[in-house]
């Protein structure tokens, strides 16, 4: 190997270390032969863990990232989302054919986001808002929401002294 190819191999290697990328490749039947990156450890893995193992085993309980990797073995470019742990994973799939044209497997990259953090503050908003309409719906007085010029939440009590339908408030 060339000095020059050397470089970029480690440059490569270093790049896919720092950033949560997952690349990972499989032979015609879906095992997988190679698993490398820094998203790894996110997921609980080390490089090279699941070698050997099928990508129909292991996503045994995704049947969508499944059948997205039995079409990339029938030769399509797929693109999808999955969540793994908390994280969330942007992948893509490309046959690897020979040069009869013929599948002999599939290069896959997949770059993850750590979705934990906000799916807290989603949580955390949502019982926000319940304890709100809770205090609305408990609350005698007739309350109202504006915003804009618009109601954006209100009370029975509200509907109620408004005369108005309950799916206008």
């Amino acid at each position: 190997m060339t000095n020059e190819a050397e470089r970029r191999d480690r440059l490569l290697q270093a790049f896919l270390l720092a950033t949560p990328t997952v690349l990972w490749a499989t032979d015609a039947e879906g095992k997988i032969t190679d698993s490398e990156g820094g998203g790894l450890e996110a997921i609980g893995l080390q490089p090279g863990q699941l070698v050997g193992q099928s990508v129909f085993d292991v996503y045994a309980a995704a049947p969508d990232v499944i059948e997205c990797h039995r079409r990339a073995l029938t030769g399509e470019v797929v693109a999808y989302k999955t969540e793994v742990e908390g994280v969330c994973y942007e992948c893509w799939l490309t046959p690897l054919s020979n040069e009869r044209g013929e599948v002999t497997g599939t290069i896959g990259v997949g770059v993850g986001t750590d979705v934990s953090e906000r799916e807290r503050r989603e949580a955390a908003l949502r019982e926000t808002e319940a304890d709100i309409r809770s205090l609305l719906e408990g609350n005698a007085d007739a309350i109202a929401v504006i915003a804009d010029g618009k109601i954006v939440a209100c009370n029975s009590a509200f509907v109620e002294l408004a005369r108005m339908p309950r799916e206008r408030a």
